[in-house]
């Protein structure tokens, strides 16, 4: 997407800079990809830049600098066109030399693309972040106006506007490319695999996409049979969800206390004899004066968070008990007094069914395959043609978010995409119901498109091997940011 501002619409990015005709130009930081165009108007037979103009340059190029630095994964790509009149030239830089036609607007290109390299590369060296520009050659553009020699004044004003250096800036957002991309996985042969144990997690530079569910068995189409349970098996979940919510007050009341304390011996407060802590310091809106002193102010604290309640696991009877479940409860329990340890962690993964409703009906209690069979099955972007052994596909679509973090993975990997998979289907974990002798073997079928595109940007069985059972992360492809499969050369 390339968006073409009118000069009206273009912030200053360059002023004070003698010689130089200001024109507006800056960046919208929401917008992926602009279109900046600014003129520089160069005196007749010069195409040097001081220092001075230099350092207003310097200062106006912060905008750029600002830009990139909250836009890393935005590329800009610089033209410098530099024209010249047809006013007979001099090298004024030199003397007043005569020089034939082109000379000077190649001059004023160089001189700019030197000046752009040092800039930039000064950023570097200082250790920002950013995608270098792509920095073009000069191109040079002859004015059109006629000059005849002895005859028009070569000083007239006419020949002003073609005397330039002008910067096309395009920024270029590499995520940008990246969204509306619709990856699709699946079993689409029509014999062959038959498998209950097809359930995968995809994932895209190492940022997960979400869960494939492929299978097309027994299972799939019939539902899993039903395991009994016991009806307080997630009492010690219940009552771990408890004390952390509990914990959670407590560590509130602590982290704004002592935020108070810190804030109170900065010596650029004041000290306290003077009690400008008193006015200077707000809580919930109001002053420690206007709660009415510090001992108000920390039973107003305590009272705050105790009915505010920060950062609390909630469940419902619509609730799963699953993996992602206890993922946030291991977040949740991080600062408390007690965190969830790896054995903690080990022991939810096997004593407790995974797949079961926070609530469920007691004189039902052979929920737990039930419930996970139904969450697995009716997910958003998933196909299937309800036959044993049929065609089975899940689509996943990015979005800008995803795309910002699946490009910001990559950056370290010549900005490529790997679309890789992980098994899930294994004697303990979250689909551990499923399990008998692993996920299958089989290559599943994977097409990467653009939405609205009629074409594919790739289709096909990646050429990759996976062990029945194993449950490691398996590359599928590597792609360019747009999807396009980037062709391995062998050596």
């Amino acid at each position: 997407m390339k968006i073409h501002l009118k000069e009206n619409q273009i912030k200053k990015l360059i002023s004070n800079y003698k010689l130089v005709n200001e024109q507006s130009v800056g960046f919208n930081p929401i917008t992926k990809t602009e279109t900046v165009n600014f003129n520089s108007v160069w005196g007749s037979g010069y195409w040097k830049m001081t220092t001075k103009q230099i350092q207003n340059l310097n200062n106006q190029m912060s905008v750029i600098q600002k830009f990139l630095r909250s836009n890393p994964q935005t590329k800009l790509t610089i033209q410098v066109e530099a024209g010249e009149s047809k006013v007979t030239n001099a090298d004024n830089e030199s003397g007043g030399k005569p020089v034939p036609e082109g000379y000077l607007s190649t001059k004023r290109g160089t001189s700019m693309v030197s000046y752009l390299n040092d800039f930039f590369k000064k950023l570097e060296n200082a250790g920002m972040s950013f995608t270098y520009p792509e920095i073009s050659k000069p191109k040079t553009i002859v004015g059109a106006t006629p000059y005849v020699r002895g005859k028009d004044n070569p000083k007239d004003p006419k020949y002003t506007p073609e005397q330039f250096v002008r910067l096309k800036v395009t920024a270029t957002s590499q995520s940008e490319c990246l969204i509306g991309l619709e990856v699709m996985i699946g079993w689409i042969k029509d014999k062959g695999h038959t498998c209950d144990q097809a359930i995968f997690q995809l994932l895209m530079n190492k940022v997960p996409l979400g869960i494939a569910n492929l299978n097309n068995g027994t299972y799939d189409v019939k539902g899993l049979p039903p395991t009994k349970v016991n009806p307080d098996v997630l009492n010690n979940v219940k009552g771990r969800i408890a004390n952390i919510n509990k914990n959670q007050v407590t560590i509130a009341i602590q982290r704004e206390t002592t935020k108070f304390k810190t804030w109170i011996k900065d010596p650029k407060n004041g000290p306290t004899s003077e009690r400008k802590w008193m006015d200077g310091y707000k809580f919930d809106g109001k002053t420690i004066r206007e709660i009415g002193g510090y001992s108000a102010y920390k039973d107003l604290v305590k009272s705050y968070y105790r009915k505010n309640k920060p950062n609390q696991l909630t469940y419902s009877g619509n609730d799963i008990f699953d993996e992602d479940y206890l993922k946030k409860m291991v977040t949740a329990s991080k600062d408390t007094v007690s965190p969830i340890n790896t054995s903690q962690y080990k022991y939810y993964m096997k004593k407790v069914d995974l797949g079961m409703s926070f609530e469920f009906d007691a004189k039902n209690i052979q929920q737990p395959n039930v419930d996970l069979h139904n969450k697995i099955t009716s997910q958003a972007g998933r196909t299937s043609d309800k036959v044993i052994g049929g065609k089975r596909t899940q689509t996943f679509k990015i979005d800008t978010a995803l795309a910002k973090e699946i490009f910001a993975k990559g950056k370290g990997n010549q900005n490529k995409i790997t679309l890789s998979m992980v098994p899930l289907v294994g004697p303990s974990g979250q689909f551990k119901q499923y399990y008998s002798t692993g996920s299958h073997s089989d290559v599943p079928y994977v097409r990467i498109k653009k939405e609205g595109e009629s074409g594919n940007r790739y289709s096909g069985y990646p050429s990759v091997s996976i062990a029945r059972g194993d449950l490691s992360e398996v590359t599928l492809i590597e792609t360019d940011l747009c999807g396009n499969p980037i062709e391995k050369v062998e050596k």
